[in-house]
């Protein structure tokens, strides 16, 4: 009996190999019958490893939990009499890094002013630390180093905005790339300054008033004050108190 079989694998892919045996007795056809076949068998192999019984080609795809260690295979050959010889080696399964697999999506959808989040979860075979990097990302976006991605968008923010991931173990990359659409939100005018609360009997009292609107231009009207009080097209607010 020989065999062709290599001593190295490789996690992934497909390890093959052919076990022969020659029977002396078909050869010199002394006590051959003529339906008489030899039978291979494996006795000791890898889960997953199968021998053609009538061929003695060997097929295996080791996995990862197989790689990084030495399997023993023992082959028996056998004839219809039962005759039995064996052929015996070692198989070395050498690790393959694979691929880095997202195993999550990000929502497409925000809202300016709100707190956005997003988990990112990588699947590794080799279970090896995950390194993440923003390298394409609105402003304030940030990504920390679990995978989670936090942004408040603002108001010129409105919009599709377009995201790129990278992740790496050091040995293989993969990138996540998606929109996310940005809804706007009409938020409250604000003043940005305060009229003095002082007024002087028989001298003009006079305040600017001075407003903030992230979507549009202010406009300010007077609902409640003293006779002649007034505010005017340029906001500015008039008025002489008299005795």
């Amino acid at each position: 009996v020989t065999n062709e079989c290599g001593n190295d694998g490789y996690e992934d892919l497909l390890y093959t190999c052919q076990v022969s045996a020659t029977d002396r007795d078909l050869a010199l056809n002394w006590m051959a019958t003529e339906d008489e076949v030899l039978q291979y068998n494996l006795i000791d192999a890898p889960d997953g490893m199968v021998i053609d019984s009538t061929t003695g080609v060997i097929a295996w795809t080791p996995v990862d939990s197989q790689s990084n260690k030495s399997h023993h295979i023992k082959v028996a050959v056998s004839d219809v009499i039962g005759a039995t010889v064996y052929s015996e080696f070692d198989i070395f399964v050498n690790s393959v890094n694979d691929p880095l697999i997202y195993t999550t999506t990000c929502p497409n959808t925000a809202t300016e002013d709100n707190l956005y989040e997003c988990k990112l979860e990588i699947s590794d075979e080799e279970n090896d630390p995950i390194e993440f990097v923003l390298s394409n990302k609105p402003d304030g976006m940030s990504i920390d180093k679990d995978g989670k991605i936090l942004w408040t968008a603002v108001d010129s923010q409105y919009g599709s905005n377009l995201i790129t991931v990278n992740a790496s173990d050091g040995a293989n990359n993969v990138k996540y790339e998606f929109n996310i659409d940005v809804t706007k939100v009409d938020d409250s005018p604000k003043f940005i300054s305060l009229c003095s609360g002082v007024a002087i009997e028989d001298i003009e009292y006079e305040c600017i008033l001075e407003g903030y609107d992230e979507e549009s231009h202010i406009t300010f009207k007077l609902e409640n004050g003293p006779e002649g009080l007034s505010i005017n097209e340029n906001n500015v607010i008039k008025w002489k108190p008299t005795d």
